[in-house]
């Protein structure tokens, strides 16, 4: 009986963190609870570098396609003659290649960083579990979510929790994307997952080494 309640004590408090990687894991929320004070003011910084540069970005865009326009816009007789016009001539005038690799490199990093986070909270509770029991977790939470982040599309997450049926409805809904109410649901069920994977992994973790 202890076992169990010491158990379900560090998946409540699993769930509670990743759930904070989730909501407000862009702006370290996730580590205000531990009070790890480089990252809780690193991850606001690249995320405020993150919005400022693409703010920078799009008003440079747009300020450079009016510019264009204002002094005769594309030159359809050069774009007939070179093929390579668009990426030679106009995305160089029209692109801000500065501004693009800075908010490429926050967002980047913020990106990396917050999956690694992830990976380092699993590992932190998994540490504890073995202190309580033997046996090891069939799941991981950092790999449903990486499935999720690279081809959840898929339903790859959905397949990696064992929920077959609804991890072929995911496939069927992205081959049939092309409509608009395909899209539509995949694109809310997506979302709706980024909440719940934690609980259905969670879940099927506690089954097997709670023995229900």
């Amino acid at each position: 009986m202890v076992e169990h309640d010491l158990i379900n004590s560090i998946y409540n408090n699993q769930e509670k963190e990743i759930k904070n990687w989730i909501i407000g894991g862009f702006v370290g929320s996730h580590h205000w609870r531990n009070r790890n004070y480089i990252p809780m003011i690193m991850y606001p910084i690249l995320f405020i570098s993150f919005l400022f540069f693409s703010f920078l970005f799009g008003y440079e865009v747009i300020n450079n396609i009016t510019s264009m326009m204002n002094t005769g816009g594309m030159d359809l007789t050069a774009f007939s003659s070179n093929p390579n016009y668009i990426e030679d001539e106009l995305l160089g005038q029209v692109l801000p290649l500065n501004y693009f690799y800075l908010l490429s490199l926050s967002i980047g990093s913020l990106l990396i960083w917050w999956i690694l986070d992830l990976y380092l909270i699993e590992k932190k509770y998994k540490k504890q579990l073995k202190s309580v029991v033997k046996k090891e977790e069939p799941k991981s939470i950092f790999i449903a979510y990486l499935l999720w982040l690279l081809i959840g599309a898929f339903g790859a997450h959905r397949f990696y929790a064992g929920k077959l049926n609804t991890g072929i409805a995911f496939v069927f809904l992205t081959l049939t994307s092309w409509t608009v109410i395909s899209s539509i649901i995949l694109f809310i069920w997506y979302m709706h997952d980024a909440f719940l994977l934690k609980d259905y992994i969670i879940e099927k973790n506690k089954k097997i080494l709670l023995n229900y």
